[in-house]
This record gives C-alpha cells, structure tokens and sequence, in this order.
C-alpha cells in the first residue's frame, strides 16, 4: 500500500521514451547534449567529405597533368630542324631586327644632354618620344609665356646637334591664382653628328 506523501501532494507522472526522462531535468540535459554532439558530428562528417572529394578531384588533375608533361617530352622539341640547316628570316624580321638595333643604337645620353643644355630653366619639358626612323624627337613642355616658348624654339633651331624643329600645336592653360602656361608639342630633328649606325 502507498503511503500518502506529507501536506497532501500527489505523486507527479513523468513521460518516458526508451531511456530519456522528458519530466527529469537531468533527461532533458543529456538530451540538448546528444543534439549538439549529433549537430557537431554531422558538420565533421560533411567537412571530411567535402576535404576529401576535393583531395580526389585535385589529384586527378595533377595525374592528368603529369600525362599531359610525359607526351610532350617524348615528343621532343616541336620544330624539327635539320642537322646543318640554318632558319632563314624573313624581309619582315630583318627589318625589324634593323629597327631595334638602330633604336638601340642611338647616343641617348649625348642626345638628352644637349636638350637639357639648351632647355633653359623656365621651361618644364612634360614628354619626349623619340622616332629613330627619321630621326626626330616628339617633346611636349610647357613655358610660362608665348615669347618664352617662341625664344625658346628659335634657341633649338640655332643650336649645334638639332637641325629642324617645327612646331605641332600649343594650347594655353590657366593656372587659376598662378596665370597662365603655354603647353606645347614639337618634333626636333638631330643632326647627322648625332646619328647611330646600325
């Protein structure tokens, strides 16, 4: 027979699924714990799956890759030439091979030397492009006034290695609080003292 509990209580009923106790505060504990200990496991799991596939699919490619290097080396160099022969160039290659070696040629040093003694300081050279076909220079500067620029040009055309300069354009700039600026393009020919020899 039962003994009645003190101060007139009931006994409680718990609900009970195999071994968890869904009315023991304990039951419900170990219960979240395996959750997450399922949830972490699962994540682990599709990690490893994934890692793994990727390790697969990286080392058939580099299989492949290693197969693809075999054949080409057993083929061997991809022109063949015959022992004795020497390859021919054609008009093309030879004239831009003379191109280069005329551009290659030219006494840069001499060349900007004496455009930066004839530069005087007033004059801010922005750009130089150099043409070795016909021996020009394109330069773009900027002076501070016409007058400056056109004394500037005429100094060019008398001194000793340059022998033709022509203006290309001018534009004027304003500086705002500073004033105005000429920027302007010409092409200088240098004189045949100057010239390289392929």
């Amino acid at each position: 027979m039962r003994q009645p509990l003190p101060f007139g209580r009931r006994p409680r009923r718990f609900l009970t699924v195999g071994a968890i106790d869904f009315g023991h505060p304990r039951g419900r504990i170990q219960d979240t714990l395996g959750l997450k200990s399922l949830l972490v496991g699962a994540t682990g799991l599709a990690l490893l799956i994934y890692s793994g596939s990727t390790w697969v699919s990286r080392s058939q490619r580099i299989a492949q890759m290693e197969a693809r290097i075999t054949t080409l080396r057993a083929r061997g160099p991809a022109g063949p030439v015959a022992a004795g022969t020497t390859p021919v160039a054609t008009a093309a290659q030879l004239a831009a091979a003379r191109r280069a070696a005329r551009q290659l040629n030219l006494p840069w040093s001499e060349l900007l030397n004496a455009l930066e003694e004839s530069t005087p300081a007033a004059i801010g050279i922005l750009e130089i492009q150099p043409n070795s076909e016909d021996a020009t220079l394109r330069i773009v500067a900027e002076a501070p006034s016409m007058p400056i620029m056109t004394g500037y040009l005429q100094g060019l055309q008398r001194s000793g290695p340059f022998r033709g300069v022509a203006l290309e354009r001018h534009e004027l700039l304003s500086l705002g609080a500073n004033g105005r600026a000429v920027r302007f393009s010409f092409r200088i020919a240098w004189g045949s003292a100057l010239q390289g020899s392929p």
